[in-house]
């Protein structure tokens, strides 16, 4: 096999995972297959950091990033009522 390379695709994916996404779901955004990102998981030995961050947090970096509500809601698992509302409490806080 030949070296590790760290790609653009490779380094989005890694962001995804230090966000907590699931190996599937990474492969779904980054439009790469499952066992592409289980391989880079496994060859980069990513680790996952502990998470202390609270849901609220983790809607507004899902969608400063350019996640819809709809992806953001699939990705944390809440609805798309609940992104809508952390979104505009952390607007009403600005």
């Amino acid at each position: 096999m030949g070296t590790f390379q760290n790609t653009d695709k490779q380094k989005q994916a890694y962001r995804y995972f230090v966000m907590g996404l699931t190996a599937r779901e990474i492969a779904k955004l980054t439009e790469l297959s499952n066992r592409t990102i289980e391989r880079y998981i496994s060859l980069g030995d990513w680790k996952r950091p502990t998470d202390t961050r609270s849901l609220e947090v983790k809607v507004l970096e899902l969608v400063q990033s350019g996640k819809s509500y709809s992806e953001a809601s699939k990705i944390l698992g809440v609805s798309k009522t609940t992104i809508y509302n952390y979104l505009k409490r952390q607007r009403a806080k600005e």
